[in-house]
């Protein structure tokens, strides 16, 4: 129907409230859905994801961005291929260092997590970039000072997933911070199973 040029004219409205839904509207329409990831990569809508991401001033908007580029990234090479060309990743690496807006963390690092097990060379990019010990500092942020229980869950099971897929040693400092996780919120609402705690505990 040839809406998405349409579309995403809209990502630069003046209105926060319209970027944030065609962001939405976007998102929803890429999950899960190859032809239209496709037909969003042929008419640059990446390239326009990426411009955003990098320069959205709005968290709420921003957060949203990151549902649109999850829906884009998720069991598309290719998209990730192109994501990676145009400097989308910095971008993302970017959010969990500086950890200071949660809602678009939390998404960044769920959305970690799973490219972490479909894309083999961006586990190891993420590792370069210092990932680990980026992660590592939200789960310290979110355990002693924030006390958010739902973020460390996520963080915890994305330093697993990349120690795991890159074969890395887990780091003593990890370990204690994870132990320390374990202790205030409960080993077993954190969602690893006794097999992955012992991974990342031994």
């Amino acid at each position: 129907m040839k809406l998405w040029p349409s579309i995403l004219s809209q990502l630069s409205a003046e209105e926060s409230a319209i970027r944030k839904g065609i962001a939405w509207v976007c998102g929803t329409a890429l999950q899960n859905n190859p032809k239209a990831q496709e037909a969003f990569l042929s008419h640059n809508g990446l390239e326009k994801l990426v411009e955003v991401l990098k320069n959205e001033q709005s968290k709420q908007v921003k957060a949203t961005i990151i549902y649109a580029v999850s829906g884009l990234l998720k069991h598309s090479a290719k998209a990730q291929e192109a994501f990676a060309e145009k400097g989308g990743f910095e971008a993302l690496f970017d959010i969990v260092k500086r950890a200071d807006e949660p809602s678009t963390l939390r998404k960044t690092i769920f959305l970690f997590n799973s490219l972490l097990i479909e894309n083999k060379q961006f586990a190891t990019n993420l590792l370069e970039q210092g990932g680990l010990h980026d992660l590592d500092a939200v789960l310290v942020k979110y355990t002693e000072q924030e006390e958010d229980e739902d973020m460390v869950e996520k963080t915890l099971r994305t330093c697993h997933t990349l120690t795991s897929e890159t074969k890395t040693t887990v780091p003593g400092d990890l370990k204690q911070h994870a132990q320390k996780a374990a202790d205030k919120f409960g080993q077993e609402n954190l969602g690893l199973a006794e097999s992955e705690w012992k991974q990342l505990l031994a």
